[in-house]
């Protein structure tokens, strides 16, 4: 199976196989250090045959199931007060 990421129009951003795929305890993780270069919306597809449930099920993911946005963070320093937080 395959780890598929794709942007708003279907374009293929990145795919990964098992051998792409870090695994600790019940998470895991694949690199995308500079594959998600610009803001928008992406969407993630797994294929049957590379995760399986605790009872040895295939999980699949089809795309348009799992959908992120990648955006500028918020942040307004109005709701941060000096005597809660470290400020500079």
């Amino acid at each position: 199976g395959t780890l598929t990421i794709r942007d708003s129009e279907g374009n293929l951003i990145a795919e990964f196989t098992e051998n792409d795929i870090t695994v600790i305890g019940n998470e895991f993780s694949v690199d995308i250090t500079g594959l998600i270069t610009e803001y928008g919306q992406y969407s993630i597809e797994i294929t049957y045959g590379l995760l399986y449930s605790l009872i040895g099920q295939s999980i699949e993911i089809l795309e348009g199931q799992w959908i992120f946005d990648v955006s500028s963070g918020y942040y307004n320093k109005l709701y941060y007060s000096p005597n809660y937080y470290l400020t500079d």
